[in-house]
């Protein structure tokens, strides 16, 4: 049964993945060249990928199907190979896309953005960090917008990676 990371592993891990980011870098090739939509369905994708990946330990070998990114979720935080910050941002993540995908006319706010950002907590928030913190104003233009999302994106793939 896996368990969840002790925190001088974690601080390690995160200090090695800030000075060499483990995500791929054609994750991240991808987000920078994508709009919003294109973004956020890749990340989601991408966390369904990685989380299949952890676990595969915990299933069957003829339960190895696909599954939808709540119930990976919900799986992986039973199995204790994801904790609950983890799990909050991946279903942040996961309302995200949906919003994207049923609703037609939907557009990522501001104020959408800060409430997606705003679920990032531990680890996660470890890695992402505002990129610009001075820039100021404007504090909400849509060139800063769009590399707080795409750099809260990453930090989510990051954590999946790190994890043992």
């Amino acid at each position: 049964m896996g368990k969840l990371i002790d925190f001088e592993v974690t601080a390690k891990r995160l200090r090695a993945a800030k000075e060499a980011p483990s995500f791929e870098p054609d994750f991240t090739k991808v987000l920078t060249a994508s709009d919003d939509l294109g973004a956020v369905l890749r990340a989601h994708i991408y966390a369904e990928y990685r989380l299949g990946l952890l676990l595969r330990p915990f299933l069957p070998l003829d339960d190895q199907g696909e599954r939808r990114l709540t119930e990976l979720i919900t799986l992986a935080q039973s199995k204790q190979v994801i904790n609950a910050a983890d799990a909050s941002a991946l279903r942040e993540l996961n309302q995200l896309r949906n919003d994207f995908a049923h609703k037609l006319d939907f557009e990522l706010t501001p104020e959408r953005l800060k409430k997606f950002l705003s679920c990032l907590k531990g680890d996660i928030r470890d890695l992402y960090e505002d990129p610009l913190p001075e820039w100021q104003p404007p504090s909400t233009s849509p060139a800063r917008e769009r590399l707080q999302l795409r750099l809260a994106l990453c930090a989510i793939d990051a954590r999946l990676t790190l994890v043992p």
